[in-house]
């Protein structure tokens, strides 16, 4: 009779062990972009995600948009739930691409707010998919407003209440429909914010986490190389800590914290991890290895040869300790680059789990030519 009864208690925990494991599967989110980068499906594993972003569609009058050909693309995406059931297939709105005007515009007033809610689920219907990932970049600015500048003085105070009116009504709107077609799982809403705080604070972020399923932090490109400007800067593309001698004061860490003090579980928060692609510049200063220094970015080089300075060892590369993030320099042709590497991402993924995050987001699929992503799905299980 003990000896049954042992082996009962045996089963229960292991029971509830596998129970919570299952329950405490870490997030593992990739982008996946237009049919212009196209995926190859005869190697794309769906087992290596737990949600795939396809970006971007767009708001036209008030309404969800996504061109015929992203659509016959997204089909392709969600058959694979055939194989992989598992895998949730959102579709990302905005992005970078995005116009922050048609956002503020829908989200101003109930009857725009309702005309885009209906329209999504019309949207999500008609493709077979698992919900929306609303990027907005960002609430509170009008890019246009402020005359193209990247501001971080917000000059819409009122999109920060009219996001939240228009998260809360979507999150409203999947429930009331999950319930009429007594679906068992709801749609999901998940949102990517800006790593910056000065960006984030335009947003409510305590009440927005209430309405959504997970954030997606885009913890990346905090020294931009790409922007038009008259004078450049290198730095780390996405340092997981914050150093003395960095003259901004950002990091992955950083912002995490800064979501956590705002309000966001923890839990709920998706680190964002860039894959496969660096922030480069040439005519850097050579002092420190060309790290935080200023840069003319001319000759102006492509990804293409930067890969293959890094392949060759033409960009050699060193590793910032406080930083824990690596770099690259090539003293003769004073060109800098930064993108994280297996080790960052193995360092990154062990700071997830230490800190009971949400899991990992990744832009973009189409990157990853170095398979960083093994590193990452190995390094989150």
């Amino acid at each position: 009779m003990m000896k049954t009864i042992y082996s009962l208690v045996i089963l229960l925990v292991l029971f509830t062990i596998n129970g919570n494991a299952q329950k405490h599967r870490r997030f593992v989110v990739g982008y996946v972009n237009s049919p212009e980068s196209s995926v190859d499906f005869n190697t794309f594993d769906p087992g290596k995600l737990t949600h795939l972003n396809y970006s971007f569609a767009h708001i036209v009058d008030n309404k969800i948009v996504l061109q015929e050909s992203d659509r016959k693309y997204l089909a392709k995406f969600v058959a694979l739930k055939e194989k992989s059931p598992d895998l949730k297939i959102l579709i990302s709105i905005g992005g970078w691409t995005g116009d922050t005007k048609e956002f503020f515009l829908m989200a101003e007033n109930p009857e725009n707010r309702k005309i885009f809610i209906d329209s999504v689920l019309d949207f999500i219907e008609q493709t077979k998919i698992d919900g929306i990932d609303i990027d907005w970049e960002f609430p509170g600015y009008d890019w246009v407003g402020t005359g193209g500048a990247l501001s971080l003085n917000p000059n819409r105070p009122q999109d920060k209440d009219n996001f939240t009116k228009l998260l809360t009504e979507t999150r409203a709107a999947f429930v009331k429909q999950s319930e009429a077609a007594n679906r068992k799982q709801q749609y999901l809403l998940t949102i990517t914010t800006s790593p910056l705080s000065e960006i984030t604070h335009a947003i409510d972020l305590r009440n927005i986490a209430r309405q959504i399923d997970f954030v997606n932090i885009m913890a990346y490109d905090f020294y931009m190389s790409w922007l038009p400007l008259p004078i450049y800067f290198t730095g780390h593309q996405s340092n997981l800590f914050d150093t003395a001698n960095n003259p901004r004061t950002i990091s992955a860490d950083l912002s995490v914290r800064y979501h956590i003090d705002a309000g966001v579980p923890a839990n709920k928060i998706v680190l964002g991890i860039p894959l496969g692609f660096y922030n480069y510049w040439s005519g850097v200063n050579p002092k420190n290895k060309g790290l935080y220094q200023f840069a003319t970015n001319t000759p102006r080089l492509s990804v293409t040869e930067i890969k293959a300075m890094i392949a060759d060892g033409t960009l050699k590369k060193y590793w910032d300790n406080k930083a824990q993030a690596p770099y690259y320099w090539d003293a003769k042709s004073c060109t800098f680059a930064s993108g994280d590497d297996e080790k960052s991402i193995s360092i990154k993924c062990k700071y997830i789990k230490k800190n009971q995050l949400g899991g990992a987001m990744f832009w973009y699929y189409q990157k990853d030519q170095e398979k960083l992503l093994d590193a990452l799905v190995s390094g989150i299980k």
